[in-house]
């Protein structure tokens, strides 16, 4: 009896402290199970952002070109410089007479190009340089010098990749934009930035060169004067803007005509629009809310087409073109599609007289 109890003793002992666990001071129990843990799922990471703007540049640098100009001087001057220098009539200009003067985009595949009216205007002979190397002249087919745009067209036959054109009107502050220019003649550098403000009037801006009546694109991507022509892309690779201007003083602040202003006045620029027309008066509104007579002249510019036509400060302007003309803004409306050199009708009421005169519209000086 004494063996047998003495043998179990050690017995129990052990399947005690078997079951027993052993703890590590520091480290509580577990609550639940240990699972083993799948592995963190790969998120994007800054290098596949880059390969997402590495293909944006793919995509649209073949519809950018560099746009170089030679100085607008006389055919004396010209024949001078061109003396002994081997220069054939209808070759392309000297290269030690042109240089890079900005940017553009070409919209169409027969080779129309949108840019600047400011890089070209004060140029001689334009030619663009294309992505792939390819160099030939262009003509100014129309311009808008109130919106700082230009239609170009490649006086060379082939095909054009051409860029699509976007909806400005979408545009939300914050969102990425890109720009791909030739500043200083670096061609198809590419910059990233974003919409910085939307709206942005030439009163709100302070920025000279601005017109009232255009909402510029506010943004960071364009930092130099190399932009000025320069397609504002959005994330698609639309052309959402056309760089016009940048700030000389603060750094980073650069201006964009909403592509939707271009859009609308493309059929027109096709067909060599070169300004828009222009009466030279100002206007003031109706005397009462409810007068229908058409707003008052207040003030002529001396020569200017409205002075010239014999109308006089105090004339009320009843009809214009054939349309009735209730206040300021509906005659703006009408002017829009008149064309500038060609005469128009236009009804006054001058001391409780009707006359009819004719005006003829001048390009906005």
């Amino acid at each position: 009896m004494k063996k047998t109890g003495f043998f179990l003793v050690p017995v129990a002992c052990f399947v005690f402290f078997a079951g027993c666990q052993i703890r590590t001071p520091g480290r509580p129990k577990p609550l639940y199970p240990l699972v083993e843990e799948e592995p963190p799922a790969v998120t994007s990471s800054s290098s596949d952002q880059k390969c997402e703007l590495c293909d944006l540049y793919d995509r649209v640098a073949p519809v950018v070109v560099a746009i170089f100009g030679t100085p607008l001087i006389g055919p004396d001057e010209t024949s001078s410089l061109n003396r002994g220098k081997g220069t054939q009539q209808g070759s392309l200009p000297n290269s030690r007479l042109e240089k890079c003067i900005g940017s553009g985009v070409v919209i169409d595949e027969s080779g129309l190009v949108l840019t600047s009216n400011d890089i070209v205007k004060k140029a001689g002979r334009l030619t663009v340089k294309l992505f792939d190397g390819r160099k030939a002249p262009v003509t100014r087919l129309g311009w808008d010098p109130d919106l700082d745009v230009a239609l170009l067209r490649i006086e060379e036959s082939g095909y054009f990749q051409a860029a699509g054109l976007g909806d400005a009107s979408s545009l939300r502050v914050g969102q990425t934009v890109a720009v791909i220019s030739n500043p200083a003649g670096l061609e198809h550098a590419f910059k990233v930035g974003m919409i910085c403000g939307l709206n942005r009037y030439a009163g709100v801006a302070g920025i000279p060169g601005l017109h009232a009546f255009v909402p510029y694109i506010q943004t960071d991507a364009m930092l130099d004067k190399g932009s000025l022509g320069s397609p504002l892309f959005d994330a698609d690779g639309k052309v959402v803007g056309i760089g016009c201007k940048v700030h000389t003083v603060i750094h980073g602040m650069g201006f964009a005509v909403p592509i939707d202003l271009v859009n609308e006045l493309l059929p027109k620029l096709k067909k060599g629009w070169k300004g828009r027309p222009w009466l030279g008066v100002e206007l003031l509104p109706p005397l009462d809310a409810g007068d229908e007579l058409g707003p008052v002249v207040s003030k002529l510019v001396p020569g200017g087409p409205m002075d010239s036509a014999g109308i006089m400060a105090g004339d009320r302007i009843m009809e214009f073109a054939g349309y009735a003309v209730a206040d300021r803004e509906r005659l703006k409306q009408i002017l829009e599609n008149a064309e500038p050199g060609k005469p128009v009708r236009v009804k006054i009421r001058r001391d409780q007289k009707e006359l009819e005169l004719s005006v003829t519209p001048a390009i906005r000086p």
